[in-house]
């Protein structure tokens, strides 16, 4: 098994953040990472998803949304080659103080590819930390 996790402080309400994060109609115009996310959030959904990663690598899965607490934390469960890789996201959204939060995204991946994969999880790193740090200039923007 291969993680990657990342995290930012964002200096806007926890609410803001999550409503960005969970957002998903909106991810093709302003997410470099996430480029497609077509679901329901709720527990159960099936998820459509595409990466799109720095090096233009494009990958496509199918997904479940596992578990959802509302304003704070979701976990998806996906698979990109049926029983050879299988991918594992969550966003947790961490409230500070009234003006402050921090978002932290965590990728497990696992399967037989999961153990040839360092340039992928590299790959997926850096655009999870695009991702992040894009949430995060949004989020933070005078409106």
């Amino acid at each position: 098994m291969k993680e990657i996790k990342g995290s930012v402080m964002v200096n806007a309400p926890a609410s803001k953040v999550w409503e960005r994060v969970i957002d998903f109609p909106s991810y093709p115009t302003w997410n470099p990472f996430i480029v497609q996310m077509k679901g329901e959030l709720k527990e159960g959904s099936a998820f459509e998803v595409v990466i799109s990663t720095p090096s233009k690598k494009e990958i496509r899965l199918r997904s479940r949304a596992v578990k959802v607490e509302n304003g704070k934390e979701a976990l998806f469960k996906g698979t990109v080659r049926k029983g050879l890789l299988s991918m594992d996201h969550s966003f947790l959204v961490e409230g500070l103080e009234d003006a402050k939060c921090i978002l932290t995204q965590h990728i497990a991946l696992r399967g037989l590819l999961s153990f040839f994969s360092r340039a992928t999880a590299r790959d997926l790193q850096a655009g999870l930390g695009n991702m992040n740090a894009e949430v995060k200039r949004l989020c933070e923007k005078k409106e």
